[in-house]
């Protein structure tokens, strides 16, 4: 739904889509920021797999959420302009 919603914006605008990963709060702040990129990029290669163009995505690495512990707090979250 993503892709397809990325990919009917068109690619002249710019940076369509923020891919931004995060991670919970156990380990370090090292290995959360490795790990948080890690989730972030599997969803860049996965929208790219289904046709979106690398050009309109950016990725941020954000590591721990202070706000989420546990399982929510492991994520990607995709923001759509």
């Amino acid at each position: 739904a993503a892709a397809d919603r990325i990919r009917q914006a068109g690619s002249t605008s710019g940076i369509l889509g923020l891919i931004k990963g995060y991670a919970s709060p156990g380990g370090s702040a090292e290995y959360n920021i490795k790990l948080s990129g890690e989730r972030a990029m599997a969803v860049y290669e996965a929208l790219i797999g289904r046709g979106v163009s690398p050009v309109v995505l950016k990725i941020l690495t954000e590591g721990v959420d202070p706000h989420l512990t546990g399982e929510e707090a492991r994520r990607v979250e995709i923001f759509i302009r």
